[in-house]
């Protein structure tokens, strides 16, 4: 499951830890600290074989994921759009 985790302007947001029911928690840690961050699976854009892209910019996820524990049982349910691929829920685990 250590899958690099990519931001659409090309920043790393680190590794897949721990996949949960509509999310996706990667850690990135560097000399000075450990961030966490709780991706929703929704925002997943692609995945290359070795890198995982998520439709959002380095800010939004320091602004609206990174957090230390997981997001309530709902609460990324209004990032689910027409846009959001079918069957990504069961899919994002396989990676």
């Amino acid at each position: 499951m250590k899958r690099a985790v990519k931001c659409t302007d090309g920043a790393s947001l680190g590794d897949i830890k721990e996949i949960g029911p509509r999310w996706v928690m990667t850690e990135k840690v560097n000399e000075k600290e450990m961030a966490r961050f709780y991706l929703p699976m929704y925002l997943v854009k692609g995945f290359n074989g070795k890198e995982v892209e998520f439709n959002i910019t380095e800010e939004q996820a320091e602004k609206d994921f990174m957090k230390p524990t997981p997001p309530a049982p709902g609460e990324y349910e209004i990032y689910n759009s027409p846009e959001t691929p079918p069957g990504l829920e069961t899919s994002v685990p396989r990676i």
